[in-house]
């Protein structure tokens, strides 16, 4: 069974994504991810899909404004691609952005008549 989790950045998850990150967006163009200042990354919220406590796949999402974000470094490990895990953890990720915004202007509109003062 797959589950999408959030990744805190600098944890034992964070260090499995470079892993992945780096073996398959940066080591085929002759770079390694360990050259970037990932400090950067501090305030992106990072996703991984995983199978039994196992880093399969992850993407990034960072904001670009207040109402907006993009999706990025998405990877999904060699042996697990063609399996539909990316479009499962893009899915997800969709879903769970999309109803915070919603949640966010749910609460903006109360805010503005007055029903959580």
């Amino acid at each position: 069974m797959y589950n999408i989790k959030e990744i805190q950045y600098n944890s034992e998850n964070y260090l499995k994504e470079l892993e992945i990150r780096d073996s398959l967006l940066r080591i085929p163009l002759g770079l390694s991810i360990y050259k970037d200042d990932l400090k950067v990354e501090k305030d992106d919220i990072h996703f991984g899909i995983f199978c039994d406590n196992e880093l399969l796949g992850c993407l990034i999402v960072s904001k670009i404004t207040k109402n907006s974000c993009k999706l990025r470094q998405m990877a999904i490990s060699k042996d697990c691609q063609g399996k539909g895990l990316g479009k499962k953890l893009i899915s997800n990720v969709e879903e769970l952005f999309t109803k915070s915004l919603a949640i966010m202007k749910l609460v903006k509109s109360l805010l503005k008549l007055g029903f959580l003062t």
